[in-house]
Order: C-alpha cells, then structure tokens, then sequence
C-alpha cells in the first residue's frame, strides 16, 4: 500500500515538474470514433477493409497510413479502386527532416477527398501536444485531427492560431475506443458498429511500430522502457481535444 502510494506520489510530482498535463480518463466508450487495426498487412487486404467499412455507410474514413511508394501493380490498383469508390476519406501525411510535407504517391493522395498532417509533438519525451494549424513556407496545413473534424462537421468554427502548439487532451487509452482487426470487418456483429461512425485505420499492433511514449503512461501501468500508445490512438483524442477546445 505504501509503495503504491509512494509511485503515485512520484508520478505526480514529475507531472508537475515537467509540465506535463494532467490525464482524466473517462469511463465511457467513445460514441462517434472506431478504431480498426491494419496490422502486417499489404495494400490489397488495406483495400478490401476500406471497401468493406464503406460499405456500413460511415460518416467518414480517416486513413492513418502512407502509401509513399509505388508497389507491384496488382496491390496499388486495388488500392486505387478502393479509393475511387470511397468517397468520405481522408489520408494522414508527415514531415520529412527538413520539414518538408511527405505525403502518399500522387496515384493515391489525388483519389481522396482530403488530407491532413499527422504530426505530433514531445514534451520531456512524451508525445504530447499537437498543431491544429500550421504554416510552412506560406502554405497552410491543417492536422489530420482538425481536418476530420471540419469534414465531420462542416459548420464547425475554430479559433486556433497559426503555429501554435496545445496539448492533446488525453480521456481514452485504446480500451475506451471500439476498435477491431480488419481482418474481421466481414462478420456481421463487427461490421454493425462502423455506421455513421468515424472510422479511424492505422497501426494498432502486433509490433511497438508508430507506438509513443505519451502522459497516459502515468495513469496505466506500462513497462518503463516501453511505449505506451499507439499513434492512431493519440490521433482519436487530438479529435475530442479539438472539440472541446473552446470549453477548457
């Protein structure tokens, strides 16, 4: 009992010296967000599960994947006519080193409805923060989270600054999130829950790959050397936390 006490005691105090934002988790599984699991899979069986959640009529589809290079002919045509037929998607894209945008291949980012910029930001460490609405070199970027939510709601009415970083409001670790494998969209009961949704693909394991050391770590217990949370996972509360903005 003692020890405990004295681990959140300690976790406590190194938020507070590190100015790292308190974590609320919620009880409450998120009503409007379905997480959903690429795992190690090739661009064929990506273009299958986007087909397939369409299908259930989502309010929209956020990709978290990038498609950079060109591949063998059968997977990106595949990947193309899914793309073709969808019609409320969004792709993530990065930065390179240099800051420069890095974004999927032209044959795939010119077929989406939109895209955002999936970066996010460290403090002491922990991936953290985010910018809503960024500027470089006279272009505008928007981040995927803002963008999904404009698509979302399109009177939706922000007020960020241009450059400015906030932190990410984290209220859901995974487990607070419907999510599934996307092997599995094609049984009923799991195919259900996609309707009117945002439906959100990216990596969700089986590997730590495009996993982060975030602040829920101090309210969770995670191995020490290890990453805690998944990027996608990080991107569903970037949406709450745009949301909610104006309230906090």
């Amino acid at each position: 009992m003692r020890v405990s006490f004295f681990i959140f005691i300690s976790c406590l105090l190194f938020q507070l010296c590190c100015n790292i934002p308190k974590v609320k988790l919620t009880n409450q599984i998120d009503p409007d967000i379905v997480l959903v699991n690429i795992g190690d899979v090739d661009r064929t069986a990506i273009a299958d599960m986007l087909l397939r959640i369409d299908s259930c009529k989502p309010a929209l589809i956020a990709v978290d994947v990038w498609f950079i290079k060109e591949k063998d002919s059968l997977q990106d045509s595949k990947l193309i006519d899914a793309l073709k037929t969808i019609k409320k998607d969004i792709l993530s894209y990065a930065l390179d080193s240099l800051g420069k945008p890095v974004k999927s291949h032209e044959k795939f980012s010119s077929l989406a409805s939109d895209d955002g910029l999936a970066v996010l930001e460290e403090t002491n460490g922990l991936s953290d923060r985010f910018i809503p609405v960024r500027k470089i070199k006279n272009h505008i970027h928007e981040h995927f989270a803002l963008k999904i939510v404009r698509h979302w709601k399109p009177d939706f009415d922000y007020k960020f600054k241009v450059n400015k970083s906030i932190s990410v409001n984290f209220t859901r670790t995974v487990n607070q999130y419907k999510h599934v494998h996307g092997e599995d969209i094609n049984k009923d009961l799991v195919a259900d829950i996609f309707k009117d949704k945002i439906v959100m693909l990216g990596y969700l394991g089986p590997s730590d790959e495009d996993k982060h050391f975030t602040p829920l770590r101090f309210v969770k217990n995670y191995p020490d050397k290890a990453p805690d949370t998944y990027g996608v996972v990080i991107l569903a509360n970037a949406v709450r936390t745009i949301l909610d903005y104006d309230n906090q």
